[in-house]
């Protein structure tokens, strides 16, 4: 199987204290949506995500093992999310996901 590059987002929306208490999340939202649209800018096929899983899907999010994706790290099967970018980018891609090494030191 070819390898692809994916876009991995991390923390798309966090929120500060005052935004975590109040109910508008627009900023939030704007937030991701602007990620999500410079990933389609930088022609990324794929993005994926650690989530919530009653937030991202909101997005277009869901979860990578339905495509047979799956993290390096053990994490609820749910939290792990994928988005195609492009039409059918998700069709012939499947495996563990790899994170460039600088990431180790937080594992």
């Amino acid at each position: 199987m070819p390898r692809v590059a994916v876009f991995g987002a991390s923390w798309f929306g966090a929120r500060t204290r005052n935004e975590r208490d109040s109910h508008d999340h627009s900023s939030q939202h704007e937030s991701i949506a602007a990620g999500l649209d410079a990933a389609r800018a930088l022609d990324w096929p794929i993005v994926h995500v650690l989530g919530h899983s009653d937030y991202y899907p909101r997005f277009g999010f869901e979860p990578a093992s339905r495509h047979d994706i799956r993290t390096p790290f053990a994490c609820p099967d749910e939290a792990f999310m994928v988005m195609p970018l492009a039409p059918g980018a998700l069709h012939a891609v499947c495996g563990t996901a790899r994170y460039d090494p600088a990431f180790d030191a937080f594992a």
